[in-house]
């Protein structure tokens, strides 16, 4: 593949959490369309996204598991997700 002639992020950021997790947070979400999604069709996805990241990107990727995160009701968790980001970016 060819990035040559392409606009190419600086950065790219894979939050990645455990199926269980996203599952939970499908149902709590209440979205009808989302509530059939099996859990093959996630554990595919995630199979993707791992081939995509480990393949040569001209780009940095950083990967940050949000499983004991919640940026919902803690302040702390979503600063930590901007620190480790910015530490990503400028190392």
């Amino acid at each position: 593949m060819s990035y040559a002639s392409q606009n190419l992020p600086d950065l790219m950021v894979y939050l990645h959490t455990d199926i269980k997790t996203l599952q939970t947070q499908i149902k709590k979400r209440g979205r009808p369309f989302e509530q059939q999604i099996k859990n093959e069709y996630l554990e595919k996805i995630e199979r993707g996204y791992q081939k995509f990241i480990q393949s040569d990107l001209p780009y940095p990727v950083v990967s940050i598991s949000t499983k004991n995160l919640n940026f919902e009701t803690n302040k702390a968790d979503y600063q930590t997700l901007l620190r480790l980001i910015f530490e990503a970016s400028f190392s």
